[in-house]
């Protein structure tokens, strides 16, 4: 294994037992009451319990009310749940903690094991909301190269991306979002 990938490999390894350490000291198990629930049933209805709510300012007047909702479901789900499926959530999850971490001017410590999670659950459905997410911010860019999944996932996630890039001819932000996309995805492979 070369040096840049043993680093990786204790940089996730670090950062997972962070999560754990941080899920145990900050929440008790009454806070994760009901979290499952909302899991299982998760719909667009129940979209604004997690969305990106900002007030519209920085530093110390910044606030979004479903911040600490998002952050408990996130620590939720990554320490109690190995696989999960609801790739709606993911995505949802995904993409407004990107928003929150872009205005917030860092990225979130977890950030990049939900977009890990969302390419697992949904292989390609969602890339190009995914890229869109994960190249908010430089912060949200630097944090998700981190991710790691199959091979196979990488080629199939490359395959779509290129179909996409053909059907966005002409529309130059796309356009460059999926080019430079197609370039990060590869780094992903384990």
């Amino acid at each position: 294994m070369f040096r840049k990938d043993r680093i990786k490999s204790k940089y996730r390894k670090d950062i997972k037992a962070k999560i754990n350490e941080l899920a145990q000291l900050t929440y008790t198990e009454e806070d994760f009451e009901g979290l499952d629930f909302f899991i299982k049933s998760y719909s667009k209805e129940s979209f604004n319990q997690i969305n990106f709510e900002w007030n519209g300012k920085h530093a110390s007047e910044f606030n979004d009310v479903n911040m600490k909702f998002r952050e408990r479901l996130s620590y939720y789900i990554l320490t109690k749940y190995d696989d999960l499926d609801n790739s709606e959530l993911l995505l949802d999850l995904f993409t407004e903690q990107s928003k929150f971490d872009k205005e917030a001017w860092g990225s979130s410590v977890y950030l990049f094991f939900i977009g890990e999670r969302l390419l697992n659950a949904s292989g390609s459905k969602y890339v190009l909301e995914f890229l869109e997410s994960a190249m908010r911010s430089f912060d949200t860019y630097e944090c998700c190269v981190s991710i790691r999944i199959k091979k196979k996932k990488v080629k199939l996630l490359a395959e779509e991306i290129k179909n996409l890039r053909l059907i966005s001819e002409g529309d130059v932000k796309a356009s460059k979002l999926l080019d430079n996309g197609l370039e990060y995805i590869a780094n992903f492979s384990r």
